[in-house]
Parts: C-alpha cells; structure tokens; sequence
C-alpha cells in the first residue's frame, strides 16, 4: 500500500497557520483578554512555559509564586487565563 506524498508547500502552510495560532492567542491574552488588565509578567500570561521553566529547570515555582505576589500585590497573574489570590 502506498502513502500519499505530501507537498513541503501543505507542510510549510500548517507551520504557517499554528505560528499564526500562536501569535493570535498570546495577543488576545495579553492585549484583549478579560485578565489582561492584571498585574504580573506577561510572559506568564502568554504561556504556560513560564511555570514549566520554573517548575522543572530552576525547581523555584513556590518561591516564584512569592516573589510575583509580593512585587505585583495579592491580584497576579501568573498562569495564562488564572489570577492568584492570596
């Protein structure tokens, strides 16, 4: 049985259309979302990376979570779409 050979063209259109997903989805987080007036780095807001850096290469995230509520307030945001309260 033979496969249908895919062009490079539909495979640099899918790498295409997600880094557009991407980009439309930080955008809306960080500009239009309802949490997007809170304070915090918008880094995290964006994405989840942030959390997963601090989680599994520094292992810091409580002492992250801290320092983010002591520098932002007791309203942070630290996750895309979560607000943390104190």
């Amino acid at each position: 049985m033979e496969y249908p050979i895919i062009a490079s063209s539909h495979i640099l259109a899918l790498v295409f259309l997600l880094a557009l997903y991407i980009a439309a989805k930080s955008i809306y987080r960080v500009v239009f979302s309802p949490l997007a007036g809170f304070p915090g780095p918008r880094l995290a807001a964006t994405t989840k990376l942030y959390e997963a850096y601090h989680m599994i290469i520094k292992d810091d995230w409580l002492d992250t979570l801290e320092r983010l509520h002591r520098q932002y307030g007791r309203s942070s945001s630290s996750f895309p779409c979560v607000v943390g309260e104190d």
